[in-house]
């Protein structure tokens, strides 16, 4: 609910994770519910959730369902962590703009996919970067 409500205002989230609902169910029967027990937890969209897309913000990454999660979320989920959003992230590969072809870091929150991520202090700002 909440979290809708902001990404209508401020363009963060990619996608919903289904199975969260789920996965909270599972915790509250554990006698053991781990350090982060049932805190939402949104994950960039460019780290693998099983199921959900991570594009990271490129094209080329589209249709590519992930099979597994990645190491930080089996973790954020085994200390009881409920990942129920994947959020925005500037494009992966930043354009080269230095003479020597390095990548620059991102101080915006934008990618051809997603588009525009607006700061929710300020929203004729960014967030940043990564």
């Amino acid at each position: 609910g909440e979290a809708l409500e902001v990404n209508q205002e401020v363009n963060c989230v990619t996608d919903f994770i289904h199975g969260c609902e789920d996965q909270l169910q599972k915790l509250k029967k554990q006698k053991e519910k781990g350090l982060l027990y049932g805190i939402p937890i949104s994950i960039k969209d460019h780290i693998n959730c099983k199921g959900p897309i991570s594009s990271g913000g490129m094209v080329k990454f589209l249709g590519q369902v992930k099979e597994e999660d990645s190491v930080i979320v089996q973790i954020l989920k085994h200390q009881g962590g409920i990942p129920f959003v994947k959020a925005n992230t500037p494009q992966t590969m930043p354009l080269l703009h230095s003479p020597a072809d390095l990548p620059l870091p991102s101080y915006d929150c934008s990618n051809f996919i997603f588009g525009q991520t607006l700061s929710p202090l300020n929203p004729q700002k960014s967030p940043g970067g990564s």
